[in-house]
């Protein structure tokens, strides 16, 4: 029997202000990601290079502040704009605004502009936890959509799943003890 071929290491390029620029222009291109994030990007490359060349850190650590000024510079990092586009697309998802939160924070997005973001949410959807809510049960099939023979044997796991997605105990019940889809829509109309 013949041992698998192992792959050979390639051998990064020797760091340079212009192909951590590159990096970080590559990165920008293919994910949305808040400054911190871009910084831990850049800061792995680096880390990653020294493993194979010679790197001054200080130096590489006063390219990494200048790349990320020029980013902000030229909009391609805006935390506040990356925290209100990521409350949306939880919120749309079915995640309750604490999940967003931690979330957020998880990104190293500024507590600041978490809250401003989701106070944006609520003040466009009304109540966006509710709303959150019952996107996750639709979207899952939980509680009043389920069939009902079923709902009750499964009421636990699904107050368990809407707990898991950030939500109130007090919100879970009201929207698992809605009788039917139109119930939900009624809940969403009420606020």
């Amino acid at each position: 029997m013949t041992e698998p071929k192992k792959r050979k290491q390639r051998i990064p390029r020797k760091l340079s202000y212009e192909g951590l620029e590159r990096a970080a222009f590559h990165h920008l291109e293919r994910f949305a990601c808040s400054e911190n994030q871009l910084r831990k990007v850049m800061e792995r490359k680096v880390r990653r290079t020294a493993r194979f060349h010679e790197v001054d850190e200080a130096e590489a650590a006063r390219w990494i502040g200048d790349v990320l000024a020029k980013m902000k510079r030229l909009q391609l990092i805006d935390d506040a704009d990356f925290a209100d586009m990521t409350a949306r697309s939880m919120n749309r998802r079915g995640k309750a605004g604490r999940a967003i939160r931690w979330a957020l924070k998880q990104k190293g997005v500024d507590e600041g502009l978490a809250d401003q973001a989701l106070e944006a949410l609520e003040d466009e959807l009304g109540s966006a936890d509710l709303q959150a809510a019952v996107t996750l049960v639709r979207k899952r099939r939980l509680g009043p959509l389920r069939p009902d023979a079923e709902r009750a044997g499964f009421r636990d796991k699904d107050m368990g799943a809407l707990a898991r997605s950030g939500f109130s105990l007090d919100l879970a019940r009201r929207v698992l003890d809605a009788e039917d889809d139109e119930a939900l829509d009624a809940l969403l109309e009420e606020g």
